[in-house]
């Protein structure tokens, strides 16, 4: 069963008082704000294979699922907007505390990734009932 989490967009605010002092009084108006969109989703898979080997005539079984998950986001669209409405382009991220943020976020795999590395798990299991041990 596969699910993908609707994709979301939230816009964060980074005040003025709340950006580094040089970066503030360097790239942002008096009393601008920084802004930027959080765009997150997330694709889960719950699986099932019954997997039978048949070792020297005795056939062995083994039944395997699993929930497999995966979200993320990304930080787009950063803009520095001024109290009348004015829109620039900023040079970076207002502080560290954003910038550790936003790059620590990265889009989550495609649920194609995610079914080939369901394959390699049930390809472990084959393994692991021919030979007997675990990898």
């Amino acid at each position: 069963d596969e699910r993908v989490t609707p994709q979301t967009t939230r816009t964060v605010t980074v005040g003025y008082h709340e950006a580094d002092i040089l970066y503030a009084a360097l790239s942002m108006p008096k009393n601008a704000s920084f802004l930027y969109d959080v765009v997150g989703g997330g694709t889960e898979i719950e699986w099932a294979y019954e997997v039978t080997v048949v070792v020297k005539g005795e056939a062995k079984r083994k039944l395997i699922r699993d929930r497999t998950s995966e979200s993320g986001y990304q930080c787009v669209n950063p803009r520095i907007v001024n109290v009348f409405g004015g829109i620039s382009q900023p040079s970076g991220w207002p502080n560290s505390q954003t910038s550790s943020y936003c790059q620590a976020g990265r889009q989550p795999s495609s649920a194609a990734e995610m079914r080939k590395r369901i394959i390699d798990q049930v390809a472990d299991a084959v393994r692991e009932l021919a030979t007997g041990s675990a990898f």
